[in-house]
């Protein structure tokens, strides 16, 4: 005779599986590129459900189900329920610490996976941060240095040093100098080291290049040149036998009809003799390393530069010439003129996190001035 106790267990079981099997699929949730199972009721109902079952006679309180390669209370399937046997009987149980154990193995792998994903993604973007932002910077110097090549040697003859690379191991300078007017002064009375004294280009008598008829047009040149900006510019003396000069303030210029020169704001600096010494209306790029800072200097004025990028751990130049040879450096001795190109290679590295970020990036830049000397 069939054992009708059971009929409402078997009856109620079968209910309950469609409502079971909906809050297990609730409790699946996706996180991280992970997925993390909410509850150890889904796998308990996973096991039961892919195993043969039934629910057999007991002697204890609770029915017994078979299945998943045992017996099991039925209090066991859903262990934070209540369920109503039919015979008027109710059980609640928990989690077995095997099943705590490997649920918590779980998570901690599955979260450890999260974790190194999350910390190489963070590395991954603050290199490509840094590479952006040093590859910015960097190429900014490379063009402003190109262009300023590309001047470098405007009506200046071969004579003059147009472009010099000093060599200082990592903390290279390059110097690029170009003259604004193509009339150039000639000095025709010496100047004392200390003195304020007027430069003269012109004097009384008939000394060949300093006569006062032949200088007028320098003088309006100069003059009106002066007068255009703003009064006060910045000149260039320049003693070709020393290879030695200095930048001065041009105030002011005089014409006493026999004679004409300029004034300057300041004293000399050094002694210059008339026979080797001309006057340009000159301007100079000096590109040096100063700290970790790229820096512009313009006219030799260190007191005010322009830094051009940060983080610089070395500026190296390197000078090839037409010849094929390459050097080092370019002192004012050497021709400019024979140069084919410059490379410059500029490196920068940031720290981010205890970590360094390094960066190279040449740079070539043309003195095209070299094709018309």
């Amino acid at each position: 005779m069939p054992d009708c106790n059971n009929i409402p267990l078997r009856l109620e079981i079968a209910e309950k599986d469609n409502f079971y099997m909906n809050e297990i699929l609730s409790n699946v949730i996706l996180k991280k590129g992970g997925l993390l199972i909410g509850s150890l009721r889904g796998l308990h109902f996973l096991r039961y459900m892919l195993s043969p079952r039934s629910v057999v006679a007991s002697s204890s309180s609770s029915p017994q189900i078979e299945g998943g390669g045992g017996t099991y209370p039925s209090s066991s399937l859903f262990p934070s329920q209540k369920i109503n046997t039919g015979m008027g009987i109710k059980s609640e149980a928990g989690y077995t610490i095997v099943e705590m154990l490997v649920s918590g193995s779980l998570g901690i792998l599955l979260l450890g996976l999260i974790v190194g994903s999350s910390v190489a993604s963070r590395n991954n973007y603050r290199r490509d941060l840094v590479r952006a932002r040093s590859n910015e910077s960097l190429r900014g110097v490379i063009d402003i240095i190109a262009g300023d090549a590309r001047l470098g040697g405007e009506n200046l003859g071969s004579a003059f040093p147009a472009i010099e690379v000093v060599n200082s191991g990592t903390n290279d300078s390059l110097i690029i100098r170009r003259n604004l007017l193509g009339e150039v002064l000639p000095l025709c009375s010496n100047l004392t080291m200390g003195s304020s004294t007027n430069a003269s280009f012109a004097i009384p008598g008939s000394v060949a290049g300093c006569t006062y008829s032949g200088q007028t047009s320098n003088y309006n040149a100069w003059r009106n040149y002066r007068i255009s900006q703003s009064g006060i510019v910045d000149a260039y003396i320049w003693d070709s036998a020393a290879k030695l000069g200095e930048f001065f303030k041009y105030i002011n210029d005089q014409n006493t009809g026999t004679g004409y020169s300029i004034q300057r704001s300041g004293t000399w600096s050094r002694a210059y003799p008339a026979t080797s010494t001309s006057i340009y209306m000159l301007e100079e790029w000096r590109f040096q390393k100063t700290g970790t800072s790229l820096q512009l200097i313009t006219n030799q004025d260190f007191v005010t530069p322009a830094d051009l990028a940060f983080n610089i751990t070395a500026f190296d130049m390197r000078v090839d010439f037409k010849d094929g040879t390459n050097a080092t450096s370019l002192s004012p001795t050497g021709s400019w003129t024979n140069i084919k190109y410059l490379t410059g290679t500029f490196t920068s590295s940031e720290l981010i996190g205890g970590v360094n970020y390094p960066r190279t990036l040449n740079g070539y830049f043309f003195p095209r001035n070299v094709l018309s000397n």
